[in-house]
């Protein structure tokens, strides 16, 4: 199955501010709420794309124990908070997480990556954008033609949400793993 999310902001205690769909106490308590949540519905088995914004913490090290104890196959687009996932990669090696969890440290993808699943063309990139490859095809009246859809992060829910075929698949959206069936499914109910 693949899973898609994007903000998890693992360890940044403003967030608990910010947003108040975060029902939290502390800041350890939603780091281990999401890692709950989330291995509850992915096994190692599953693909899950990260559209930006993992964790915002100091220490690349509590970052990488974090993401180790994630289920899946983790891919991740950067985000504007992402800036050392190369080091938390690299943390995650050396800490030897990847034998420990008998698992590959995460992928890093380019800032805009593109998937084909079930016919659609699906486009991620932590930003909301306003046209992307094969939006075109979503105005046309072409019968049978499958559309691109684009699915982001960054707004927390709180963006416009009236660009057809665009989704803000965020934590704080749906606060679960969001599987790319059940994203079709929603703009496509018959394919």
């Amino acid at each position: 199955m693949i899973y898609i999310t994007s903000d998890l902001h693992l360890g940044h205690s403003n967030i608990l501010k910010y947003q108040l769909n975060r029902d939290y106490g502390s800041i350890e308590e939603m780091n281990a709420g999401i890692v709950e949540e989330w291995n509850s519905v992915a096994t190692d088995k599953d693909t899950i794309y990260i559209l930006g914004d993992v964790a915002f913490l100091n220490d690349n090290a509590e970052t990488a124990n974090l993401m180790s104890n994630l289920n899946g196959t983790i891919k991740v687009v950067p985000g504007n908070h992402d800036y050392d996932l190369n080091q938390v990669r690299y943390r995650f090696i050396v800490q030897g997480l990847d034998k420990l969890h008998n698992k590959a440290p995460f992928e890093i993808l380019p800032p805009i990556f593109e998937l084909k699943y079930r016919k659609h063309k699906i486009v991620m990139c932590h930003y909301p954008l306003s046209v992307w490859h094969g939006s075109n095809r979503n105005i046309r009246s072409d019968e049978g033609k499958k559309s691109s859809i684009h699915l982001n992060g960054h707004q927390h829910g709180k963006g416009d949400n009236t660009v057809p075929y665009r989704l803000d698949v965020g934590w704080d959206c749906f606060n679960r793993l969001v599987s790319l069936d059940e994203i079709i499914d929603k703009f496509y109910p018959t394919s």
